[in-house]
């Protein structure tokens, strides 16, 4: 079986308060075997000359910056089959959050391969609180996952969101369109 590879969507707008913690979390993890599409939505401030700055010469770098704003899923459906392998694990980081231990990734990578898991999520810490969340990270009862009424159910699902390449290349673009148009969307939710 071939090795699983972390592939990182970092989409972001407007985030230059956030961008050098937002990159530096990434940089400071222990789990070194991953490379990041780092995809600047056309930011009106200096979001994208900070992660230039920042990134430098990294090659574990993409760095992209839009000409115009176009969405977060124009970007996922964009750049996904040149980036993301079947057996790759696929992680998804905003432009304002961070990654707050140095282990996360390692402990992604260990969770994949010891659960042989398609999907994962998990419990988020809130800032500036710091509190972690009770709601996210939980279990979805059976019955939901039996009748597949996960949109009826309470939100639980949230950050570190990732899932196995094969999965996120199944997505269908055309369901993040109405009409010609990407839609906008919270993909917290």
């Amino acid at each position: 079986m071939k090795h699983s590879k972390l592939k990182i969507f970092v989409t972001t707008y407007n985030n230059e308060s956030w961008v050098e913690t937002n990159i530096d979390s990434i940089l400071s993890q222990t789990y070194k075997n991953y490379e990041v599409m780092y995809i600047d939505d056309n930011s009106q401030d200096k979001t994208f000359q900070i992660a230039k700055s920042i990134i430098g010469e990294d090659s574990r770098f993409n760095l992209i910056k839009h000409k115009e704003n176009m969405s977060k899923a124009y970007s996922f459906m964009t750049y996904r089959d040149d980036f993301i392998d079947d057996n790759d694990i696929v992680l998804f980081i905003d432009g304002d959050d961070w990654i707050p231990y140095d282990d996360v990734f390692e402990n992604v990578i260990n969770h994949y391969n010891s659960n042989n898991c398609w999907v994962a999520y998990s419990k988020m810490m809130c800032y500036p609180s710091l509190n972690i969340t009770n709601v996210q990270g939980q279990d979805f009862p059976e019955h939901i996952h039996k009748f597949n009424n996960y949109r009826k159910f309470d939100f639980i699902s949230s950050h570190l969101k990732s899932m196995k390449g094969f999965i996120f290349k199944e997505i269908n673009s055309k369901d993040f369109k109405r009409g010609e148009k990407w839609i906008r969307f919270a993909d917290d939710v």
